[in-house]
């Protein structure tokens, strides 16, 4: 192999890997199909180099010495990914699209308040269900109507909350855990520690005239770090925006709670370590969400059942 040969064999080696680092880390397509197709062109080149210039004896330890370096590459693109891989993807969302349809006597269904708009809210199933991290996630089964003879558009959905009561885990015990198809599920994060408007923007979803779409939002709750041992009630209702409007059409409240795996009991009762006074303030505040005119699910209302002295005994831990 002459001098000439050999630097050209090295370019294109080089071009060769670097192309396949950008393949394997860069997620544009202007960018990652030219270096698919400069790692192709750079391959076949020089297996036909090495066929036509080599004596036979040589071409093994050639295309050893080309394909090693890529290989490490792929290697290290492959490492790189796995541990810088974002945790938004890394953390499992609770509520795929494909879970089945849960019980509805678990769940909270509200209506819509239609002012101003063409689409209709027809439902809302609210469920609560056990998330990846210490707390839970909350899913929001949405279906939507259209009266009118035009198509309509959804392309923004908000989910406010209004409300949020916070209530510490006084007793350690082990907690427990339509007719048409969801279209799309889109996935959002909402804080819990105080009250605000979560946006969905990515949402764009069409409702044929006298059409009906089901939809759904699956939202991980993020809070404090005494998440998984603290109870929130949150009061919350879906805004639904259509057709470029600034008006949106409104769900009923409902309340759900943050912490699926905590039981009511843990709530209450009073445990070695726990303070009396933060019991009574559980309580408290348990009954003022009850008052809150809102629609609950079926572990809220376990909850607002057990404070009303319903439940077995609170008074302490086994």
């Amino acid at each position: 192999m002459t001098a000439n040969a050999d630097r050209a064999v090295g370019f294109l080696g080089a071009i060769a890997t670097a192309a396949a680092v950008l393949v394997g880390l860069v997620d544009n397509p202007w960018i990652r199909w030219p270096s698919v197709a400069i790692v192709t062109v750079s391959v076949t080149y020089m297996i036909r180099f090495f066929i036509k210039t080599l004596r036979e004896s040589k071409r093994t330890l050639a295309v050893f010495s080309f394909t090693v370096p890529v290989i490490l590459a792929v290697a290290l693109v492959a490492g790189f990914q796995i541990f810088t891989e974002n945790p938004d993807k890394k953390t499992p969302w609770c509520s795929p699209l494909g879970l089945q349809d849960t019980n509805p006597n678990l769940s909270a269904m509200v209506r819509g308040k239609t002012v101003g708009s063409r689409l209709q809210i027809d439902k809302i199933v609210v469920t609560e269900e056990n998330g990846a991290g210490p707390e839970g996630c909350v899913k929001l089964d949405v279906s939507i109507r259209n009266p009118t003879d035009k198509m309509a558009y959804v392309d923004l959905a908000q989910i406010s909350v209004t409300e949020i009561w916070k209530m510490p885990q006084t007793c350690a015990l082990g907690g427990t855990g339509g007719g048409v198809k969801i279209s799309k599920n889109y996935k959002s994060l909402i804080s819990v520690d105080e009250a605000g408007f979560t946006p969905v923007d990515d949402i764009a979803q069409s409702v044929p005239p006298h059409g009906v779409d089901r939809f759904s939002i699956t939202a991980r709750l993020t809070s404090a770090p005494d998440g998984a041992t603290t109870q929130r009630l949150v009061k919350a209702n879906l805004e639904i925006f259509s057709d470029g409007s600034t008006n949106p059409i409104r769900s009923e409240p409902f309340i759900f709670a943050s912490n699926p795996k905590m039981t009511p009991r843990q709530i209450f009762a009073l445990g070695n370590d726990a303070k009396p006074a933060t019991a009574e303030k559980n309580k408290r505040y348990t009954k003022d969400a009850e008052k809150s005119s809102a629609k609950p699910t079926q572990l809220v209302s376990d909850i607002f059942s057990y404070n009303s002295g319903m439940g077995p005994k609170r008074n302490s831990c086994p």
